[in-house]
């Protein structure tokens, strides 16, 4: 008589599956932690970068063909930062919403579980609500780009002109 091994989600019920548990909600933490600190460094890097063209426009003594590429230079930078900071934060979108997707799977098969992590997705992300870039952040990254937007735009009127 051939016994099966058991489904990888029906193993060790014990203490175990709670060890389990634990390690992938203070892994799940680690990656909100991550992704905050993420936001905070684009953040940063924009207004610095923003003060740089503001500290060149108002007390650089270059002359004009390298002021205007040393701006034009920044508020590339400053648009690859918006870019690479948007792609970021949808990458932990996807990596965060596979681990609470486990969570809830593991909650799920606990007995006696009050599924808190599933009601709060339920309540709060299910639907249209992701864990992505929060309303707040989205309005701050397009603020960046359209400040550098208009930069550039002042830039090219000021060449036309």
């Amino acid at each position: 008589m051939t016994t099966q091994p058991p489904d990888r989600h029906e193993k060790q019920q014990g203490p175990f599956k709670l060890e389990e548990l634990s390690f992938a909600f203070d892994y799940a933490q680690k990656l909100l932690d991550r992704r905050q600190t993420n936001t905070s460094f684009y953040l940063t890097v924009n207004t610095g970068i923003l003060a740089l063209i503001g500290l060149i426009l108002k007390d650089s003594h270059l002359p004009e063909p390298w002021l205007l590429a040393s701006i034009l230079v920044l508020i590339v930078a400053g648009l690859v930062a918006c870019w690479i900071w948007r792609s970021l934060i949808r990458q932990y979108e996807i990596l965060i919403g596979w681990w609470y997707s486990r969570l809830r799977e593991m909650e799920e098969k606990l007995p006696d579980s009050s599924r808190l992590i599933t009601l709060e997705y339920q309540e709060l992300y299910q639907g249209e609500k992701k864990i992505g870039m929060t309303p707040r952040e989205l309005i701050l990254n397009s603020v960046f780009i359209a400040l550098y937007a208009i930069f550039a735009l002042g830039i090219v009127w000021y060449l036309l002109s």
